[in-house]
């Protein structure tokens, strides 16, 4: 997904709850290649159990969430459709302030938003190590 289908996205919704829905949506249709509920992918800093997987491959950046069904899982799901598919300097060009322009973090409990933060985070750190590579 691109940060422009990502604004369209947003903006066809005509009211509040559509984008609660969305996420809920990508939450229940999340699905992993398999189990990668490790420590060592949990991220920190999330109130829910949201785990994250990353890999690249042939020059593509893929992750894989796994987690508590709801809008935190949601809203991982969501950032990793932002990402996936695109080399490690693509991913490093994307504007993250794009979740605050389509009015994401708009109704966030200050807890969601600190997950939403770290997983945010997390994602930024593998593609650094990523772009190395």
């Amino acid at each position: 997904m691109t940060t422009d289908e990502l604004r369209n996205k947003f903006e066809n919704f005509k009211a509040i709850d559509d984008k609660w829905l969305f996420l809920l949506s990508l939450a229940k249709e999340n699905k992993c290649t398999e189990n990668i509920r490790e420590d060592k992918w949990l991220i920190q800093g999330c109130s829910s159990k949201i785990w994250l997987k990353p890999s690249y491959v042939n020059n593509s950046l893929q992750f894989e969430v796994d987690g508590e069904y709801g809008i935190s899982l949601g809203l991982a799901k969501l950032a990793t459709l932002l990402y996936n598919g695109s080399t490690a300097q693509e991913a490093h060009q994307v504007d993250q302030n794009i979740f605050i322009e389509i009015g994401l973090l708009n109704g966030l409990s200050a807890t969601r938003n600190n997950g939403f933060t770290s997983i945010l985070k997390t994602i930024r750190m593998y593609i650094e190590v990523y772009r190395r590579i």
